[in-house]
C-alpha cells in the first residue's frame, strides 16, 4: 500500500465513532484514556485535553500499524448492528431451574432470561454510578479534613479538629 493511500485509510478510520474512555488516574495527577474497540490503544495526559490529544495520536499509530501488518481493524461499537439473538450454553441444572422459574412466573423461558439480563445490566450500571458518586464525595471530604503531616524538622504537626459552632446540636449517626 502506498503512503498516500495508507494516510487516507487512516484518516477514514479516525473519522469513525470509536468509543474513547477518559478517566482520572488513581493518584489524581493525570488522566488515562483508551479506545474500547482498539485493544492496547491507550494513552495518558496531565489534563483531559492533553489526554484526548494523545489518544488521537495513539489511534493514528495503532490503525497505521494494523493496516501495514494486514491486521483487521474492529468496527466502532456504535456502528455495529445487533440481531437481538445470541446462543448461551448453560449447565443442565441451570437450564432446568430457569424453566421451572419461568413456569412459576407464567412466562416463556426467553422472556424470563430477557428480564433477568435486563435487571442485571441495570443493577450493574446503577452500582457503578453509586460508586462514582461516593468516590467523588469521599474525595471532597478527605481534601477538606486537616490531616496530620510531618514537618521538615521531622516532628509531627497534629491539627486540631474543627470546632463545633456554639449551640450546635449533635445527634447519633442514623438518628
Amino acid at each position: 500500500m502506498k503512503q498516500k493511500e495508507l494516510e487516507e485509510k487512516v484518516r477514514q478510520y479516525l473519522n469513525r465513532p470509536y468509543r474513547i474512555v477518559l478517566e482520572p488516574d488513581d493518584q489524581g495527577v493525570g488522566y488515562a484514556v483508551w479506545v474500547e474497540e482498539l485493544p492496547g490503544c491507550i494513552s495518558y495526559g496531565d489534563t483531559p485535553e492533553e489526554a484526548l490529544e494523545m489518544i488521537r495520536e495513539a489511534m493514528e499509530l495503532w490503525i497505521e500499524t494494523a493496516l501495514k501488518r494486514g491486521n483487521p481493524i474492529p468496527e466502532p461499537l456504535a456502528t455495529r448492528e445487533y440481531s437481538g439473538r445470541f446462543l448461551v450454553r448453560v449447565s443442565p441444572s441451570l437450564h432446568r431451574r430457569l424453566v421451572e422459574l419461568a413456569q412459576q412466573e407464567g412466562v416463556s423461558l426467553n422472556a424470563l432470561v430477557n428480564q433477568i439480563l435486563a435487571q442485571a445490566v441495570g443493577y450493574a450500571s446503577a452500582r457503578e454510578k453509586i460508586r462514582e458518586v461516593v468516590r467523588e464525595e469521599f474525595t471532597k471530604v478527605l481534601s477538606t479534613y486537616p490531616w496530620p503531616r510531618m514537618e521538615a524538622s521531622g516532628t509531627w504537626h497534629l491539627p486540631q479538629p474543627p470546632k463545633r459552632r456554639r449551640g450546635a446540636k449533635t445527634r447519633p449517626i442514623g438518628a
